[in-house]
C-alpha cells in the first residue's frame, strides 16, 4: 500500500482550504459568482471522491452517458457503476454496486445535468 485513506477529519480540513486554495491563483477580477462555482466545483470532486472510494484518475473518466467508458447506471434498483470489458483487467463487462452514500450523492444531481463526466 502506497498511502492510506483519509479521514473525515482530513477530509474536512481539505474542503475548509479549497476557497484559499482555488481563488489563490486567480487575480484577473473574474466575478465572484463564477470563483463559487469554481469552488463547489473542486468541493463536490473531493466528496465523490470520499464516497465513492475511487481515485482521482478513476473518478476522471466516470461518465453519466458513455457505455464504452466507466458509467453510472442509477435506472435499477441499486446504483450501479458499469465497466465495459476493454477496461477491466479480467476483461468482462462488469456492473458493480455504488455505495449508498455515493449513490445519494449522485441522485442529488438534476436529471438534466446527467451527461458527459459525472
Amino acid at each position: 500500500m502506497k498511502g492510506r485513506p483519509i479521514t473525515s477529519e482530513e477530509l474536512e480540513r481539505m474542503i475548509a482550504k479549497v476557497p484559499a486554495v482555488v481563488l489563490a491563483s486567480r487575480n484577473d477580477g473574474d466575478q465572484a459568482e463564477h470563483d463559487a462555482a469554481i469552488v463547489a466545483s473542486w468541493e463536490r470532486l473531493l466528496w465523490g471522491l470520499w464516497w465513492s472510494g475511487l481515485r482521482m484518475a478513476e473518478a476522471m473518466e466516470v461518465y453519466w452517458d458513455r457505455t464504452d467508458r466507466l458509467c453510472v447506471d442509477l435506472d435499477g434498483r441499486h446504483a450501479m457503476l458499469r465497466v465495459p470489458a476493454e477496461l477491466e483487467k479480467g476483461h468482462r463487462d462488469r456492473m458493480l454496486p455504488l455505495a449508498p452514500e455515493f449513490a445519494r450523492f449522485l441522485e442529488s444531481t438534476p436529471e438534466h445535468q446527467r451527461r458527459g463526466r459525472k
